[in-house]
């Protein structure tokens, strides 16, 4: 299955929207197709670009004014969200700070403002910070004592997911940058960290440069690219760095293994958002499992039918997990994949089902999944 055949016109239109200098007379020839504009927004708004799409069609005149409309909403919405998550960001890393704790901030309002110089621009859902775990208990006491709580059912091996019982802003508080510590095994230290400036008087601890594109790139894959947000990072990326840096990034991905990933990604910005191939990786698209990586991320980018994550009870264990032993190489790194399917907890809309049930569903939702695929390839 190609991405020809999976992607409709108004994904097409959402897509080009998320090029650091769109193409009028390309946004014009795709709007002019457009059959379906409700179907337009929700594509806008489950891969979390209104901003990026309102910047690129609010000058086009052949625009309906009402669609227009509905994207000045959508985008002032973000907005406002992505204003009072950086406010947040800045308190809880002063909080953090205060009681000794080192912590770094991860994508988010730095990487707005790194990429799009615009907090706005950049749709954020949640905050996302990183402590190292001989300071978990001491971080997830001072986050309760500041009305935090975790939400039930999401928490593995790397993150938990908590909420405020006032604001409702939810916060991610990771000890690992990933489930599998064979991928990105070696955390910098604390020395290493740089400072972002956010805007509002307040800079935050970021992971070093070359680190975070690497993150950038193993967070989407780990997802499975289930969003043009985070496509839409890569293409500005490519964009602002140096032809020689981002050969670099290259060289170093395939140090760390994590040269899949990175293919997978450029490729598919390439693709959507017609941004350049660094020539060090045209010719990996040819890898088998890049290829079946690639096939994988277009189902994940078709799929219209929910704004939540790719991660739910459906696709938990199937497309998205499936794709996590593709990304990275050697026994250890397969192992440790194997450990964190047959080991995280699951949670059905009952609650945490029994340590028993990990096994089954695995093996049942992959067999599904695999139907699943047989079936859209017969058609």
């Amino acid at each position: 299955m190609t991405g020809e055949a999976v992607w409709s016109v108004e994904f097409f239109l959402a897509a080009a929207c998320c090029h650091p200098h769109p193409d009028r007379a390309y946004l014009s020839a795709l709007a002019a197709r457009v059959g379906d504009w409700p179907r337009f927004l929700r594509i806008v708004r489950r891969h979390r670009i209104s901003a990026l799409v309102w910047r690129a069609l609010s000058t086009e005149a052949a625009m309906d004014a009402d669609v227009l409309d509905a994207l000045r909403r959508f985008s002032r919405r973000a907005g406002e969200a992505s204003f009072r998550l950086a406010a947040e960001t800045i308190r809880i890393v002063r909080l953090f700070e205060a009681n000794n704790i080192p912590v770094v901030v991860l994508k988010g309002a730095p990487l707005a403002c790194q990429l799009y110089g615009d907090l706005a621009v950049r749709h954020s859902r949640d905050v996302d910070l990183l402590v190292d775990s001989c300071h978990l208990d001491m971080a997830l006491a001072l986050l309760a004592e500041n009305s935090y709580r975790p939400v039930p059912g999401h928490v593995d091996f790397c993150h938990v997911e908590l909420v405020h019982d006032v604001t409702g802003i939810s916060l991610e508080l990771h000890w690992h940058l990933t489930e599998n510590r064979w991928q990105l095994p070696v955390l910098p230290s604390p020395q290493a960290w740089e400072k972002m400036d956010i805007g509002g008087g307040g800079s935050v601890p970021v992971l070093p440069d070359d680190f975070s594109l690497l993150y950038l790139f193993v967070h989407g894959a780990r997802h499975c690219w289930f969003r043009l947000k985070w496509l839409a990072d890569i293409a500005f990326l490519v964009e602002q760095l140096p032809p020689e840096r981002m050969a670099g990034v290259i060289l170093a991905a395939e140090s760390h293994g994590l040269w899949r990933p990175v293919t997978q990604g450029l490729v598919l910005a390439h693709r959507l958002m017609k941004v350049p191939l660094p020539p060090a990786v045209a010719g990996m698209e040819g890898d088998r499992g890049v290829r079946i990586l690639l096939r994988m991320a277009e189902e994940a980018l078709a799929e219209e039918a929910s704004e939540g994550q790719a991660h739910g009870f459906r696709t938990n264990l199937t497309r998205a997990n499936l794709s996590h032993y593709l990304l990275g190489r050697g026994w250890c790194y397969v192992l440790a994949e194997l450990r964190d399917d047959l080991f995280r907890p699951v949670y059905t809309d009952r609650g945490k089902r029994p340590w028993y049930w990990r096994l089954p569903c695995a093996v049942t939702r992959s067999v599904l999944y695999a139907i699943r695929c047989a079936r859209s390839r017969s058609r």
